[in-house]
């Protein structure tokens, strides 16, 4: 576990109220792979992973939450006529570890990151990021993601 201070980012984003259960429709829509291809389309430079944030996510599976899925670039184009949004986010303080394989045992790496929260003293901000290092569907054991806790 590491605490950590995110300068602000360039992304190309969409964003969505939904649920836990819902998150599976981000992938069957392909979001991220559209979102990049706007990014090429608009000759912008893809900085980083694919990153998911969770605005307003804490812990209540049944709760419903803003979902931003973004892809980092290197600016922000002067006119934009797509159907995505872009923005530059916020320094982002947060506590952070890395996750190895499989997504459903994100929970595990959330309920450490969050005992280290609590043994620290920090506060959640409600904000929380998951960026895609290695993402692999047909070997889920070798998705690699930067599982990102906001807190103060």
């Amino acid at each position: 576990m590491n605490t950590h201070q995110i300068s602000p980012i360039h992304l190309l984003y969409y964003r969505e109220q939904t649920s836990i259960s819902k998150l599976y429709t981000f992938l069957e829509r392909e979001i991220a792979a559209k979102l990049q291809q706007e990014a090429v389309a608009n000759h912008l430079l893809i900085t980083g992973p694919v990153c998911w944030t969770y605005i307003g996510f804490m812990g209540d599976e049944t709760e419903p939450f803003t979902l931003e899925v973004g892809v980092p670039v290197n600016k922000i184009p002067e006119e934009y006529r797509g159907e995505f949004l872009f923005k530059t986010t916020s320094l982002f303080n947060c506590v952070s570890t890395m996750h190895f394989g499989d997504w459903m045992q994100l929970p595990v790496t959330y309920g450490k990151l969050m005992e280290y929260i609590n043994k620290h003293g920090l506060t959640p901000t409600g904000e929380n990021h998951e960026l895609y290092i290695n993402a692999n569907f047909d070997q889920p054991d070798a998705n690699i993601t930067w599982v990102q806790i906001g807190a103060k």
